[in-house]
C-alpha cells in the first residue's frame, strides 16, 4: 500500500507563508539555513553575521518570486556562494552582510538565470 500511495500524484495547495513565518524558517529550526551557512564558514574560521534587514531582504525576495520556503535555499546560495568559495583566504575575518549586499547578489543571480 505505501508503494501504491507513493505513486499517486497528489497536489495540495497551502496558504502562502508570511514574511515573519519565512523569517522563522530561515532562522528558527536547529537545521535552519542561516545556521548551516554559519557553520560552513566556521569550518574556515570565518564568522558570518546577517543584519535583520539583510535577512528580511532574502525573505522578501522569496515572496516576490513566490518560491516560499523552498526558494530560501536558492536565494541563500546566491547570497553566500562567493563567500564560501573565498572563505579559505578570509580565515579569521568576520563577514557582515547587509541588505544592499543581499539585493546586489540576488539581482546578479537573477540576471545570470535569464
Amino acid at each position: 500500500l505505501p508503494e501504491l500511495l507513493g505513486r499517486l500524484p497528489v497536489r495540495v495547495e497551502l496558504d502562502a507563508l508570511s514574511e515573519d513565518e519565512l523569517l522563522g524558517v530561515l532562522t528558527g529550526p536547529p537545521d535552519a539555513l542561516l545556521r548551516e551557512y554559519r557553520q560552513l564558514l566556521a569550518l574556515d574560521e570565518v564568522q558570518l553575521e546577517f543584519s535583520e534587514a539583510a535577512l528580511r531582504e532574502v525573505v522578501r525576495a522569496a515572496l516576490r518570486e513566490r518560491s516560499g520556503a523552498r526558494g530560501l535555499r536558492t536565494l541563500m546560495e546566491a547570497v553566500c556562494g562567493d563567500l564560501l568559495f573565498d572563505a579559505p583566504e578570509r580565515r579569521g575575518e568576520t563577514l557582515s552582510i547587509d541588505a544592499d549586499y543581499v539585493m546586489e547578489r540576488i539581482h546578479r543571480a537573477k540576471n545570470v538565470r535569464t
